[in-house]
Protein backbone atom coordinates (compact mmCIF):
# COMPACT_ATOMS: atom_id res chain seq x y z
CA UNK A 1 0.00 0.00 0.00
CA UNK A 2 1.33 3.55 -1.07
CA UNK A 3 -0.09 6.94 0.27
CA UNK A 4 0.05 9.95 -2.30
CA UNK A 5 0.09 13.10 -1.04
CA UNK A 6 -1.97 15.66 -3.36
CA UNK A 7 0.20 19.01 -3.60
CA UNK A 8 -1.70 22.02 -3.03
CA UNK A 9 -2.40 23.10 -6.59
CA UNK A 10 -3.17 19.48 -7.42
CA UNK A 11 -4.75 19.36 -11.20
CA UNK A 12 -7.17 17.09 -9.96
CA UNK A 13 -9.00 18.98 -7.09
CA UNK A 14 -12.42 18.98 -7.48
CA UNK A 15 -12.36 16.01 -9.78
CA UNK A 16 -14.39 13.16 -8.27
CA UNK A 17 -12.78 10.02 -7.14
CA UNK A 18 -14.33 7.90 -9.59
CA UNK A 19 -12.76 10.17 -12.33
CA UNK A 20 -9.52 10.07 -10.93
CA UNK A 21 -9.74 5.99 -10.33
CA UNK A 22 -11.06 5.74 -13.85
CA UNK A 23 -8.80 8.04 -15.65
CA UNK A 24 -5.02 8.97 -13.46
CA UNK A 25 -5.35 5.61 -11.26
CA UNK A 26 -6.27 3.19 -13.83
CA UNK A 27 -5.58 -0.15 -12.32
CA UNK A 28 -4.95 0.79 -8.69
CA UNK A 29 -7.47 1.45 -6.44
CA UNK A 30 -8.14 3.94 -3.58
CA UNK A 31 -8.56 2.17 -0.29
CA UNK A 32 -8.65 5.81 1.67
CA UNK A 33 -8.29 9.62 1.69
CA UNK A 34 -6.53 11.50 4.26
CA UNK A 35 -8.17 15.24 4.16
CA UNK A 36 -5.61 18.18 4.97
CA UNK A 37 -7.85 18.63 8.70
CA UNK A 38 -6.50 15.15 9.34
CA UNK A 39 -10.52 13.45 8.13
CA UNK A 40 -10.24 9.75 7.04
CA UNK A 41 -12.30 8.66 4.66
CA UNK A 42 -12.07 4.29 4.87
CA UNK A 43 -13.68 3.36 1.33
CA UNK A 44 -14.55 6.53 -0.03
CA UNK A 45 -17.22 6.59 -2.48
CA UNK A 46 -16.27 7.21 -6.30
CA UNK A 47 -18.65 10.33 -5.98
CA UNK A 48 -16.26 11.93 -3.07
CA UNK A 49 -14.48 14.98 -4.01
CA UNK A 50 -10.77 15.57 -4.09
CA UNK A 51 -9.44 18.23 -2.55
CA UNK A 52 -5.98 19.63 -2.60
CA UNK A 53 -3.72 18.78 0.25
CA UNK A 54 -5.23 15.06 -0.22
CA UNK A 55 -3.50 12.46 0.71
CA UNK A 56 -4.46 8.73 -0.88
CA UNK A 57 -4.39 5.48 0.59
CA UNK A 58 -3.65 3.03 -2.86
CA UNK A 59 -3.39 -0.53 -3.40
CA UNK A 60 -0.95 -1.11 -6.43
CA UNK A 61 2.18 -2.51 -7.67
CA UNK A 62 5.03 -0.01 -6.62
CA UNK A 63 6.30 0.80 -10.35
CA UNK A 64 2.23 1.46 -11.37
CA UNK A 65 1.89 3.23 -8.13
CA UNK A 66 4.85 5.22 -9.70
CA UNK A 67 3.59 5.97 -13.03
CA UNK A 68 0.40 7.22 -11.37
CA UNK A 69 2.39 9.86 -9.42
CA UNK A 70 4.47 11.14 -11.97
CA UNK A 71 0.95 11.99 -14.53
CA UNK A 72 -1.02 13.41 -11.50
CA UNK A 73 2.19 14.61 -9.52
CA UNK A 74 2.58 14.80 -5.72
CA UNK A 75 4.74 12.47 -3.38
CA UNK A 76 4.49 9.22 -2.58
CA UNK A 77 5.16 6.93 0.72
CA UNK A 78 5.36 3.22 0.78
CA UNK A 79 3.33 2.30 3.48
CA UNK A 80 3.05 -1.58 3.21
CA UNK A 81 4.58 -4.06 1.12
CA UNK A 82 3.35 -7.39 0.34
CA UNK A 83 4.84 -10.57 0.42
CA UNK A 84 5.06 -12.77 -2.75
CA UNK A 85 4.46 -17.06 -2.29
Amino acid sequence: MSEVRLPEDAPLSGESLGYVQSHALAGLLVVAVVRGDGTILREPSNSETIQAGDSLAILGRPDDVAKAVRRIGGEVQMLYRGVRH
